[in-house]
């Protein structure tokens, strides 16, 4: 019996600090932020500690856990999330965001994949994130899979203005559909790249697009949060159970947080300085139940 209780007490604690999470400053409670990633699991054993407990007539305390998990529910699966998403009309404006893997598949398959997912889709404009792409005067360099976008699929892909050596350059480019032509369609009116604490190992690569849309006017934001960095316990082979190579990737994973916080932090200031209507296109790098997506979420867009 002890052992159930003590298994239902600390599945209660871990639900609670991961729905928790998204509330918390990161910089001192960067811990529940790790808890939270994990809250799909801790959902489904906060509703078997509930059925423990209704099993054993614990009427009182699973009355307890059950108004718990409903609260934990709405927070793991929000309103909206759910069904499909509706059919687009040829009067929306359809806007796509997607992180371009840039490895995994061999070139061929991965460029005949991005093609069909855009012959699919046909994007009024899409945000991509981790497609370094730079131009100059003549050329333009691109990932090699986002070529049949270009060549094929006839996207255009507007640029900020050229730095001081002659070159534009970014990683979060917008692709915006060809039809869209001066003056109802896409038009970009300025667009002005940021990297946010740029002195930082991982910093993040933001996209600012001034633009016009059937005679109104908005700003877009494109973003790439800070990762957790190139070192993975996975990638590297680090046993589960290895304390010590654990205690150094929990560090690494403390720093990314807080340094997330930072940027979200710095994003939110520019968003929140914006007069126009605000749409932001996101790769957090994280999941939705930590404070980074809350914090963008809750700016002014």
């Amino acid at each position: 019996m002890w052992l159930a209780v003590v298994a239902e007490t600390a599945v209660l604690v871990v639900a609670l600090v991961g729905a928790l999470a998204a509330y918390l400053p990161p910089h001192a409670f960067w811990w529940a932020q790790l808890v939270a990633l994990g809250l799909p699991y801790w959902t489904a054993l906060l509703a078997l500690a509930t059925l423990s407990l209704l099993l054993r007539k614990q009427r009182g305390w699973a009355l307890g856990y059950a108004v718990l998990l409903a609260w934990v529910l709405v927070r793991t699966v929000p309103l909206g999330w759910a069904g499909a998403a509706p059919e687009a009309s040829p009067d929306d404006l359809v806007l796509l965001t997607f992180n371009t893997p840039a490895s995994g598949a061999s070139r061929e398959v991965l460029a005949d994949g991005v093609y069909a997912f855009f012959e699919q889709t046909v994007p009024t404009v899409a945000s991509l994130q981790e497609a370094i792409t730079i131009t100059s005067e003549t050329q333009r360099w691109q990932p090699n899979h986002l070529d049949l976008v270009t060549d094929s699929l006839r996207y255009r892909v507007p640029m900020p203005p050229f730095e001081a050596n002659g070159m534009a350059q970014t990683s979060v480019p917008l692709y915006v559909r060809p039809d869209q032509a001066a003056p109802d369609g896409f038009v970009v009116l300025e667009q002005r790249g940021h990297t946010l604490m740029p002195d930082e190992d991982y910093p993040s690569e933001v996209l600012r697009t001034h633009f016009r849309w059937r005679g109104r006017e908005g700003v877009h934001y494109n973003l790439h949060l800070a990762s957790f960095g190139m070192d993975k316990p996975w990638n590297d082979g680090v046993p589960f159970y290895s304390l010590s190579g654990g205690l150094g990737y929990l560090r690494q994973y403390r720093d990314a947080v807080r340094r997330r916080g930072r940027h979200v932090e710095a994003i939110r200031s520019l968003v929140d300085a914006e007069m126009l209507p605000v749409l932001i296109s996101v790769d957090f790098n994280s999941s939705p139940y930590t404070c980074s997506f809350l914090l963008i979420r809750q700016s002014r867009t």
